[in-house]
Formats: structure tokens, sequence, C-alpha cells
């Protein structure tokens, strides 16, 4: 199997755009939640834990998309499921936990983006959406043509993760108000995505 990435070459390996980018990204979020806290309005500090998750959602996404894991992904359907569990199921946590309260509070003043979160953040409307955009991704024949055109591949799996996001929403976010689910419903909703 790893054989076969011999015929690649470093960048198309290891990323180093996406590498920079995720950099400057987790850099910002330092930057952010630290030294500029004030300027950027964030009353409350932001603790370790949250940037640490923060931090792991990001090095799983440069792990996912950037490393060989992606180019394996393309060669062996256990890569590739291996790629989608951590894209999928782990990092969106990662992010969800990661990013302050105040920041989700922010964007949801905005009465559009607070409607259309309400709306696909509803555990059923949530769960068939991602597990519908999943399971339509992984026929065979759709799965074949999205594999070999780079840009449909990139915006397929962006709106999957997009779509995840929304999934684990009501699972883990920690933000008064906009707990929806809890103990076994929690449970009984996880159970449904695994």
């Amino acid at each position: 199997m790893f054989q076969s990435l011999q015929m690649f070459g470093p960048v198309a390996l290891w990323s180093p755009f996406f590498l920079l980018a995720l950099a400057a990204v987790a850099l910002l979020y330092l930057g952010v939640t630290g030294p500029w806290r004030q300027r950027f309005g964030l009353d409350a500090p932001v603790s370790r834990k949250q940037k640490a998750y923060f931090l792991t959602g990001i090095v799983l996404l440069y792990v996912c998309k950037g490393s060989p894991l992606d180019l394996l992904g393309h060669l062996t359907f256990t890569a590739h499921m291996v790629q989608m569990a951590l894209l999928y199921l782990t990092v969106p946590q990662c992010f969800i936990l990661g990013i302050p309260e105040q920041f989700y509070e922010r964007m949801f003043r905005i009465a559009a983006v607070r409607r259309s979160f309400q709306l696909l953040t509803k555990p059923i409307v949530s769960l068939l959406l991602f597990n519908g955009l999943f399971s339509l991704y992984h026929v065979p024949m759709v799965f074949d043509i999205v594999k070999t055109n780079m840009f449909l591949h990139a915006s397929v799996t962006t709106v999957i993760f997009i779509a995840a996001f929304f999934m684990w929403w009501p699972l883990v976010n920690k933000l008064s108000g906009w707990t929806t689910l809890s103990g076994l419903k929690k449970m009984g909703n996880y159970s449904a995505t695994s």
C-alpha cells in the first residue's frame, strides 16, 4: 500500500500550502483567544482545554486532507474510511468545542444565520442531512465520479463536513439556549451516527 505512494512527490504527499493555511488559522485563533482577545470583544478567557480542542481539530484536519492519508484515501477504501471517520466524526466536535461561545453568540445575532442554524441543527434534520449526503457520496457510481474531479471532490467533502458540523451541534455544544438534546436522547442520536 505504501509502495504506491512512492510515485508522488513531497508536495503531493504533504500539501505544504494547506499546512501553511492551517498554521495561519491556528496562529490567528491563538492570537484572537489570547493577546488580542479584548480587541475582538472576548470578555471571558478561553480555557486551555478549549484551545486544545481547536488545535486538535486543526491537526486532524491536516492529517485527513494534507498528509499522505489523503492520497491513500484515493487508493484504498480502508484509508478512505479512516479519513472519513476522522473528518466527519471527530474534527467537527473539536471545532464546536474549541470555538469560544462568544463567537457563536455574535454569529446568532444575525437573524438569518440564527434561523438557518436552528433549522439545520434540529436532530432529525441534521441526522437525515448528514447520513443522506454521506450515503449518496458512497454510492459507487457517484463515488467514482466525485473522486475523479478535484474540485467536485473538494466541494462535496466540504458540504458533508458542514452537515457533520450541524449533526454534532446538538450533541456537544455548550452554548446556553442551544441544548436541544440531553441524556438518553444524546445516546440515541450518537448511536444513529455510528
